[in-house]
């Protein structure tokens, strides 16, 4: 039970620390605070997206252990998590570019892309387009089919792998 008090505070720390870094650079960027509610929104959106995409690839580096080990998932996991961070700056033809980002589990917490109303004054403070279509209901669904999937695929090894041969 200590343990599992240990790894929230670890987690609370870890998305206490994204909180923080958007804050910062908010700042650095002399972002007014335009509107609390919206401000407490970007918050909770960044954490929830967040989550979603990190327990995307906790879960993919769990499953990919039950075969090649857990050093090699996670690594193997990182250089996937890497990669998918190419569509930011590789530049493709725009249409293709942009279908990918919205694709992308690794890209979907990236805020200043998405076109919400909440977003929208700080956006042209920033001199950044929105990707259009592309809103934070989107990414919930997109990071959700990607967790149903991993989920489905986890219970699927789990029934093939002996997994007490694995300990």
């Amino acid at each position: 039970m200590n343990k599992l008090f240990k790894m929230l505070e670890y987690l609370l720390l870890y998305y206490a620390g994204i909180t923080a870094v958007v804050v910062m650079v908010g700042l650095v960027n002399n972002l007014p605070i335009l509107s609390v509610e919206h401000l407490l929104m970007i918050f909770a959106v960044t954490v929830v997206l967040n989550v979603m995409a990190t327990l995307v690839f906790v879960l993919l580096t769990n499953i990919l252990s039950l075969y090649i080990g857990a050093e090699m998932s996670l690594a193997l996991t990182l250089l996937i998590y890497a990669f998918l961070h190419l569509q930011a700056f590789v530049k493709l033809n725009s249409q293709l570019q942009n279908l990918l980002i919205k694709l992308d589990p690794v890209l979907q917490p990236v805020l200043p892309w998405h076109d919400n109303s909440f977003l929208q004054k700080y956006l042209k403070l920033l001199d950044m387009p929105a990707l259009t279509g592309f809103n934070v209901w989107w990414s919930l669904l997109i990071l959700g089919v990607y967790l149903v999937l991993v989920i489905l695929a986890g219970i699927r090894v789990i029934k093939t792998v002996e997994i007490t041969d694995k300990i």
